[in-house]
């Protein structure tokens, strides 16, 4: 009987010395990071706070739940223990967390963006220069500017598109879909410059004359060099012709 107790003491005593700490660090380490969400029109700011470490680095992730798809992805650094995110949403429903090395992880709550952005303009285009019969390659996509600040890639469909067998600039729209607004890219046809062969007309009494060529025998450095050309040119001499 006593053998028992003893060996149920030591059983409890490792049990105190080596699983309860493990869960109660983990319960505190979920505990010691916290993340609020603060959603207006289309911008949504998540305040983090971690109490167990002031300088730790967090990351926070925002999903589309229908495509489920990041929307939005971010880390930066604690300062005094807490750091605001904010970024620019399109409508929809959305659901992440935030989590870091020591401090754990939190889940956000799900949320729904109700306001629909309209593009205000777009960024402006370079001007687009194709040779004259080259092939004309317009760009996809283009950068919009929307009421809520954000700057975001669209697709464009654009019309009016020039034959680039005829020189000249002209202008192409492009229309995004479900907006009034409107981008205009310059395109120029032909507008490298060409090159030509330059070739200088003289008259013919003042055409330049080069000096005759005149032909050097050749004449070796050294005494012996000389005598050898000099034994072959007798032995031609002396050859009978065929």
């Amino acid at each position: 009987m006593k053998k028992r107790i003893f060996r149920a003491c030591i059983a409890w005593i490792v049990f105190s010395m080596l699983v309860l700490p493990l869960c109660s660090a983990g319960v505190s380490a979920a505990a010691a990071l916290t993340a609020s969400l603060k959603v207006d029109h289309n911008t949504a700011a998540i305040k983090v706070i971690s109490t167990a470490n002031e300088q730790d680095t967090v990351t926070v992730m925002i999903m589309q739940k229908q495509t489920r798809s990041i929307a939005y992805m971010d880390q930066a650094e604690l300062k005094n223990g807490q750091h605001t995110f904010q970024t620019v949403l399109p409508k929809g429903e959305y659901y992440g967390s935030v989590s870091s090395a020591g401090s754990g992880k939190a889940e956000l709550q799900a949320f729904t963006v109700e306001h629909t952005e309209a593009i205000t303009g777009f960024r402006p285009l370079q001007t687009l220069t194709v040779a004259q019969g080259g092939k004309l390659v317009l760009p996809g996509s283009v950068i919009a500017v929307f009421d809520s600040g954000a700057n975001r890639e669209v697709g464009v469909k654009w019309s009016g598109v020039p034959d680039t067998g005829t020189a000249g600039q002209f202008t192409v729209t492009g229309n995004v879909n479900e907006s009034p607004k409107t981008v205009e890219l310059v395109v120029k046809v032909g507008g490298g410059r060409q090159r030509h062969r330059l070739q200088r007309q003289y008259p013919h009494q003042h055409r330049p004359r080069l000096p005759k060529r005149q032909h050097h025998p050749y004449q070796g450095d050294r005494p012996e060099q000389q005598q050898r050309h000099r034994s072959h040119r007798l032995r031609q001499v002396a050859l009978p012709s065929r």
